[in-house]
């Protein structure tokens, strides 16, 4: 037995080693990688997001509930077969509290004990943006920032209602409004922790997609250049 497994060893060692087996190597990865990409598309996951709204201002969380109900209601299903397709969105509105940083934290809890999926921050002046830009940001709380498409969605929502509003309050003329295309991005944000040794809340940080989706690329090449 031995000797058929030194033999084994010693055959496969000076296969792979030939530009044949090489060559024909990449193309069987890069098919292998066009293969999980359709797989992946065909297996979205849709399972409902459960999505808190902490609206600071008190006027804009209205709309982004309306907002999912309608899509929830017109583009979950395949409109043929009736298949579900998409993740429903749950809003549920939270009262916003005075310590800003607490409220964050127990939110975040709730993502990492799964009672939601994430949540969204709106700044008490993201209407009309003045005076200090954090309290007119837009943040979204979850634990996957990089691979949520709630983010994204609720762009659009958030950013159209904000339209009607300022030409509302200006009452003047679509051209003369000055700050009714201030489009305002949702930022990816990781979750708020505590830290163990001195009890304090450490805010949470963006992360850096850039380096997100480096790092398995570079494994990726990696893997390769050991194998040829």
């Amino acid at each position: 037995m031995p000797k058929i497994l030194r033999i084994a060893c010693r055959e496969y060692k000076a296969t792979v080693k030939t530009k044949g087996f090489i060559i024909g190597l990449a193309p069987i990865l890069m098919s292998g990688g066009f293969l999980a990409m359709l797989i992946a598309e065909k297996n979205v996951d849709t399972t409902d997001k459960k999505i808190a709204v902490v609206d600071r201002t008190g006027h804009i969380a209205g709309a982004i509930v309306e907002a999912a109900n309608a899509r929830n209601k017109n583009e979950i299903h395949d409109k043929e077969t009736g298949k579900k397709i998409k993740p429903a969105y749950l809003m549920s509105v939270i009262e916003p509290v005075q310590d800003a940083r607490a409220q964050r934290l127990e939110l975040s809890d709730r993502v990492r004990a799964k009672q939601l999926d994430g949540f969204v921050e709106i700044g008490v002046n993201a209407i009309h943006p003045t005076g200090d830009p954090s309290s007119g940001r837009v943040r979204y709380y979850c634990q996957n920032v990089l691979f949520d498409e709630v983010r994204y969605w609720i762009g659009s929502p958030l950013n159209d209602y904000l339209r009607k509003v300022r030409l509302a309050d200006a009452g003047l003329e679509e051209s003369q409004v000055k700050d009714l295309f201030h489009w305002i991005n949702v930022e990816n944000m990781g979750l708020v922790s505590r830290d163990s040794e001195t009890g304090q809340i450490e805010d949470a940080r963006s992360p850096n997609e850039i380096q997100a989706v480096a790092g398995p690329m570079v494994m990726v090449m990696l893997m390769f250049m050991m194998i040829m």
